[in-house]
């Protein structure tokens, strides 16, 4: 099916004794608007009704599957994409786990890109994933201060990661394959980060083109990020719709 029209569309609904959006922020209480006093649902809160819904009617059955999922590792749908069209990403490494740090790194909450797993002979090992981002990986460690003998450990771990960097043409295809599988990027847009590497940053941007929708995507490492290129760029492909770049370069930059 291809859109050959614009649509708007209209939500009104009534509750009653009910929370339609808690805020987080304050204590889960029903949001409000500060001057009107009426009730108020944020457009996230809205996408993940839509998100439940069509999960729950689809059954997350491609092409009707949900990206952003309650509680999911959203770098899983990267490493799938890439896997199923046979892009490799590197060599994921396997690190036997001492004894004496077996209990302790299983209480531990492992940063993205380690997993615990088992060799040949059913023994604990480390899982270092084959793109696994060994500055992020040091940094969240930093932060939650592991044990002195088990973060030495851990970090020695990232000393066999051989990561490989897809070419640009390689994230194409797999922006596409997610395209494809994903309900929600089709319908909202995403922004899909691989780690350091190159970003993915793409919008299903519906209020730009009157006659489909249209995708932006820009790829950039994050070091250059900054206003001016986004600026160029975004007005490069919108033309004379560059009053909307302000509010686009916010959404990128909060990509960062």
């Amino acid at each position: 099916m291809t859109l050959k029209n614009r649509y708007d569309f209209v939500l009104l609904f009534d509750v009653k004794d009910g929370n339609p959006n808690g805020d987080p922020d304050g204590g889960n209480l029903p949001r409000v608007d500060s001057q009107s006093g009426r009730g108020l649902v944020t457009d996230v809160c809205i996408k993940r009704k839509v998100r439940n819904f069509v999960g729950l009617v689809k059954e997350c059955i491609p092409p009707f599957d949900i990206y952003v999922k309650e509680k999911a590792v959203l770098g899983r749908s990267h490493k799938e994409a890439f896997a199923d069209l046979n892009i490799s990403l590197g060599e994921e490494s396997h690190v036997p786990i001492p004894e004496d740090l077996r209990d302790s790194i299983g209480d531990f909450g492992l940063p993205e890109g380690l997993e615990i797993g088992e060799d040949d002979d059913e023994q604990p090992v480390i899982v270092v994933a084959a793109d696994a981002d060994v500055k992020a990986i040091k940094a969240a460690l930093k932060e939650t201060k592991p044990e002195k003998q088990l973060k030495a450990f851990l970090e020695s771990c990232l000393k066999g990661v051989k990561a490989r960097a897809p070419k640009a043409e390689e994230v194409s295809k797999g922006r596409d394959w997610m395209c494809k599988r994903f309900f929600d990027i089709r319908t909202f847009g995403a922004v899909m980060s691989k780690n350091n590497r190159a970003i993915i940053a793409q919008w299903v941007v519906n209020s730009l083109c009157p006659t489909a929708f249209m995708r932006l995507t820009v790829l950039y490492p994050p070091s250059s990020l900054s206003k001016p290129v986004l600026a160029t760029t975004i007005y490069n492909y919108f033309g004379k719709h560059l009053s909307k770049c302000s509010n686009m370069i916010a959404q990128l930059q909060e990509a960062k």
